[in-house]
């Protein structure tokens, strides 16, 4: 027997369906005396707490599982970090991110001036380097 209840605006419906039938549905429909809205400080809601829904919801986790979890994430580690060789991707994450952006620096020097022009701190050493990264290229000094 399949129930299932629906309550709109203090009318209560309750419709049972047998097993076998796809189509015959009764429903009985109640007025409720009571439709003045609930009190949550009077329900049953008041006293739940987060606690205990897990309380509920006890999971059965084998004794050996934490372990073989620790175990293998050790040994991963172990490889990943110790005992595996460097490759070409290694090495390319190694490099700085100056050297693989082109005019990334220069941007980012520019960028470092103005914003300390604009609270009044020191800008000699960032022009400095911008001079020096100018140098490097063969350029002339830009004009800021």
């Amino acid at each position: 027997m399949f129930i299932f209840q629906t309550q709109e605006q203090g009318i209560s419906s309750r419709c049972t369906r047998a097993k076998l039938s796809t189509s015959s549905w009764r429903c009985t429909k109640e007025e409720s005396s009571d439709s003045a809205p609930i009190k949550f400080s009077t329900s049953k809601a008041a006293s739940w707490s987060l606690a205990n829904a897990a309380n509920n919801q006890k999971q059965e986790i084998p004794w050996h599982q934490t372990l073989s979890v620790a175990i293998s994430t050790g040994v991963f580690l172990i490889y990943f970090l110790y005992l595996r060789e460097e490759n070409d991707l290694d090495l390319e994450l190694s490099r700085p991110l100056f050297e693989r952006v082109p005019h990334l620096e220069e941007s980012q020097l520019k960028i470092a001036i103005k914003y300390a022009q604009e609270h009044g701190k020191d800008t000699k050493e960032l022009e400095e380097r911008l001079v020096q990264l100018h140098e490097e290229k063969g350029t002339d000094t830009p004009n800021q």
